[in-house]
Formats: structure tokens, C-alpha cells, sequence
């Protein structure tokens, strides 16, 4: 049975034998996706396509490119980051938008914990910011981790929603001229500067 449209969905690539990317998708656990809806949904804010270019365009060069969530004919990008989650929705009409979230976790990356993320933290309850990149990472690498969560190859609708999400941050990338050597990892460098400064502490959502 095909997943509906309105059900968000972990979209991966995972290669066949003949060495081809095939895309899978999976439903997103109704916990996760609850997260997602009622949690992250409504904290993003618009993002214009200069910022995207000088900001979290970079992440595409990093290995924490993959996770994405097809949430209707919208994409979302999952990402862990400093300060624990960022997440970019693609819009089919060119729109973008972002947020970020401060993880849960007090020592995030290894940072010296605040006090407000050390009230009421619990380190045995779920972690949904952990989940929806997770998820979708470990899947695209481990095959008993795709039977686990019911990963199946896309259907064509799928796809087609997936593709149409990234057409316009794809083609904002394909304008750039490739950097190389030391105008790359500049490029990268001054990106995560002003990531972390637009994100700083991130929304806690305790």
C-alpha cells in the first residue's frame, strides 16, 4: 500500500546492485511526526535565496547532507547541527524556510551546558530531534535498519514531490561557480559563522 501524500515521509537513496540510487520512503512514526507538526512546523521562518547560498547551502558539502522528510508536497531537510537541529522546508513554488532547535541534550556537541538545559532534563525519555535524522541516515546505509523502520522503493508520486521540492534550492546551488582548495573551505567556514549566528542557542522546546 502506497503511503498517503499527507503522511510524512523519511525519503532516502539506497544503492542497487547494479550500483544505481534507487529512492525509498518510509512513514515517519506518528511520535516523530507529531514532533514535526506541532513542535517545528511552527517555528520556521522565511528564508531568502542570498541567505540559503551564504548559510546552509554549505551542509550540502558536509556528510551532514542527508535526511529529508517529505511532509505533503513539502521537503523538509533535517539536519544536525549546531545548536541541535536545523530544519529547511522546500517549498514546490520556490518558497524556503528555517529553523533551529537547541538540542535536549545539555552537552550537545560538546558544549558546557546551561542551566536552562540542565532543568527537567531527562536522559532515558526519546529524543524526536535525534529521531528524524537518525532515522533516515542510519536507513540509507543499513539494510536491517530500513526492514526495521519499512523502507520501500518510492512510488512515482513520491518522487515527483521530492524532486519538485529541491528544484529551486538545486538550481540556486548550479548558479554558484564551484569553489575549490582554500576559496572552499573559506566559503564553508564563513557559511557556519553566519549559521551560528542566526541560530544562536536555538528554541528550546522543553
Amino acid at each position: 500500500m502506497q503511503n498517503s501524500p499527507a503522511q510524512f515521509q523519511y525519503a532516502i537513496f539506497v544503492e542497487d546492485k547494479r550500483g544505481r540510487e534507487v529512492m525509498h520512503t518510509a512513514p515517519v512514526p506518528e511520535d516523530d511526526a507529531r514532533f514535526l507538526r506541532e513542535r517545528v512546523l511552527p517555528t520556521l521562518q522565511p528564508l531568502d535565496d542570498a541567505t540559503y547560498l551564504d548559510g546552509p547551502a554549505m551542509i550540502l558539502h558536509t556528510g551532514a547532507r542527508f535526511s529529508y522528510v517529505l511532509d505533503g508536497d513539502d521537503l523538509l531537510w533535517c539536519v544536525e547541527w549546531e545548536p541541535g537541529l536545523l530544519v529547511v522546508r522546500f517549498s514546490p513554488d520556490g518558497r524556503m524556510a528555517w529553523t533551529a532547535l537547541r538540542s535536549p541534550v545539555p552537552g550537545f556537541g560538546g558544549r558546557k551546558p546551561l542551566k536552562q538545559d540542565l532543568e527537567g532534563y531527562d536522559e532515558d525519555a526519546e529524543d524526536p530531534q535525534y529521531n528524524v535524522v537518525f532515522h533516515a541516515w542510519d536507513a540509507q546505509f543499513d539494510e536491517f535498519s530500513r526492514t526495521h523502520y519499512a523502507f520501500a522503493p518510492a512510488s512515482d508520486d513520491a518522487k515527483k514531490r521530492y524532486a519538485a521540492g529541491l528544484r529551486h534550492p538545486d538550481g540556486l546551488v548550479a548558479t554558484v561557480p564551484e569553489r575549490k582548495g582554500k576559496a572552499r573551505s573559506a566559503w564553508i567556514a564563513a557559511c557556519q559563522r553566519r549559521v551560528q549566528e542566526w541560530a544562536g542557542e536555538g528554541l528550546r522546546l522543553n
